[in-house]
């Protein structure tokens, strides 16, 4: 149903909109281009985070022999695109014999499909559902990781993107919009 309200729906409401705000440039420039609306009409409001800045540490990087700790935060759904972050700690785990750790934060309609998907690959022991967190709690996590993952389908901004940024927490996500306004190569 979604591409038939895009075009019959949507299209009407956008052209008929006195301002559309979206969260990025990229977003900004489809709106454009798919739509075909007018630009004065169409302003990016950049989206932020009250994720508090981490101070910087003399932390060493992990050694490749140590234990590497990821962390994927979001919505536990489809477009999130789990199955293929597992698929990939479980090939770096077993054909290249590295020690990982993944950690999924977060809730959604597909919890219970990532969790039976993490179960029959065997992997109960390296990749963990922790459920929603925040304040102290998600902070904790993205302190505790090495690397953020994102292997999202589609994002209109990706503010857990920003967050892992803020502390310190290095960057792996597609290119795709939304999450190249965010993240520079």
């Amino acid at each position: 149903l979604l591409g038939t309200y895009q075009k019959f729906v949507l299209s009407k409401v956008l052209k008929r909109a006195a301002m559309v705000l979206v969260p990025t440039d990229s977003y900004r420039t489809l709106l454009l281009t798919k739509y075909r609306l007018d630009p004065a009409r169409v302003r990016v409001l950049s989206n932020g985070t009250n994720m508090a800045k981490r101070e910087a540490t003399e932390a060493p990087l992990p050694l490749l022999d140590a234990c590497v700790r990821l962390v994927s935060v979001g919505r536990v759904a489809k477009e999130k695109n789990l199955p293929l972050l597992i698929d990939a700690v479980d090939a770096l785990v077993k054909n290249q014999d590295l020690d990982l750790q993944l950690e999924i934060v977060g809730d959604g309609p597909a919890r219970d499909e990532v969790a039976q998907y993490i179960e029959d690959l065997g992997l109960g022991s390296r990749v963990h559902l922790v459920g929603r967190r925040g304040g102290d709690d998600l902070a904790a996590s993205y302190d505790h990781a090495d690397l953020f993952v994102m292997t999202s389908l589609s994002e209109s901004f990706g503010t857990v993107l920003v967050e892992a940024m803020a502390r310190g927490v290095p960057v792996i996500a597609p290119n795709i919009s939304g999450v190249r306004d965010v993240v520079i190569d």
